[in-house]
């Protein structure tokens, strides 16, 4: 897998022009180029299934990987379409899509995504369009492989990290009592909302996992679940952790609301819809509070210049972040570097903290400065080194 994070958008004093990359090196009839972020949208919303690569013009995976898309694309009925679009140029769908890599792909289906595919895996995605687009298709893959879609996150054993399909941790140890302690912990106050159910939202495994479900999906508010299926230390821990024999489970910022009864009863007077939201309100709050505490911390250990960018000055990972750092170096400045690939919760919480949706953002002395297309035309009018010396 090529890292990829997504470039700086034109926004604040930010100017930028936006032309339409092609596919790396190739000529595709079927391979639809998707020059902006609003023909994508329209494409998605027209076509009952599309399959979008996100890909970048410097990455080489990405040729071979819209040859195979091209092979596939002649493959499906003429109603599915497969699109090639530029992380970099398309970066708003960048962003919906969570697209932090390239080549990542993205199969939409009625709307919704179904499946997404990070890294340069043919046989990976062959599976995956086989199973989506052919109507006749009787396979299905390992749910726990499918992304969290819209609002809801899927919590599986087989994506998340600290939640392993066995009894046994990374190390092939058994998990200890304090280990399994720490996970429920975790799980239970990642999310605001968060639904212990058998399955998940889109394919329950029992009657009342689907009616729990389908009461927070009709509140229209955002939450996530947990397959207590695919992990049977979970499914037991959580048992006694609660004080609650049954599944489902609801939690609401860390604290148990109830199971299936108590849902419905919730859903029935209204109550669950104002809960959920006041848990997802504190929830917020809290969280936004903590990453701007971590973001001050940071800026007051760093050297008064501070750039946060995707990589490392010897390795930068977009071509925006590789800009701004030959521009420091012409200065001859000392400066450090934050790597908001490496920390999701910075890159996050840095756009609301700073009020500048992208990356790179230099800092001086704790005050942004700005971002690519500012540092570069400081650069160049020679005010720069004035600004980060004086």
């Amino acid at each position: 897998v090529t890292s990829l994070s997504l470039s700086s958008k034109h926004t604040h004093k930010q100017t930028k022009t936006t032309s339409m990359s092609p596919p790396p090196v190739g000529n595709y009839t079927l391979l639809k180029t998707i020059p902006d972020d609003h023909t994508l949208s329209s494409l998605v919303e027209s076509s009952p299934l599309v399959v979008v690569h996100f890909g970048a013009e410097w990455c080489a995976p990405c040729k071979a990987m819209n040859d195979a898309m091209e092979a596939l694309a002649g493959e499906v009925e003429n109603s599915n379409a497969f699109a090639y679009c530029d992380a970099e140029v398309l970066e708003e769908s960048a962003e919906k899509y969570e697209v932090t890599s390239v080549p990542t792909f993205v199969i939409v289906k009625s709307g919704k995504v179904v499946k997404t595919i990070e890294g340069a895996d043919v046989g990976q995605l062959t599976r995956a369009v086989k199973m989506h687009c052919f109507s006749n298709a009787k396979s299905v893959e390992d749910e726990g492989k499918f992304k969290a879609t819209n609002k809801t996150t899927v919590m599986k054993a087989s994506k998340e990290k600290e939640t392993t399909n066995s009894n046994n941790n990374n190390n092939g140890r058994k998990e200890t009592e304090e280990e399994l302690q720490k996970r429920l912990v975790h799980l239970t106050t990642v999310q605001p909302v968060v639904l212990f159910m058998k399955g998940n939202r889109e394919s329950p495994q029992c009657g009342f996992s689907r009616k729990s479900s389908e009461a927070l999906t009709n509140c229209g508010i955002a939450y996530g679940t947990f397959d207590i299926l695919s992990d049977e230390n979970v499914r037991q821990g959580l048992k006694v952790f609660s004080d609650w024999p049954t599944y489902p489970q609801l939690y609401l910022n860390g604290e148990l609301a109830g199971g299936n009864d108590i849902i419905l009863e919730m859903a029935s007077d209204g109550t669950l819809k104002t809960e959920c939201e006041r848990a997802i309100d504190t929830w917020t709050k809290a969280k936004t509070e903590r990453t701007n505490k971590r973001i001050e911390s940071i800026l007051a250990e760093s050297k008064n210049i501070l750039l946060f960018m995707k990589g490392s000055p010897d390795e930068p990972k977009c071509g925006f972040s590789s800009k701004v750092v030959s521009a420091l170096r012409e200065t001859g400045v000392e400066y450090d570097t934050f790597d908001i690939l490496k920390d999701e919760e910075i890159r996050q919480g840095m756009k609301a903290y700073s009020d500048w949706p992208t990356f790179p953002q230099l800092y001086y002395k704790k005050e942004l400065l700005g971002g690519c297309d500012i540092v570069l035309e400081m650069a160049a009018d020679g005010t720069l080194k004035e600004e980060i010396t004086k």
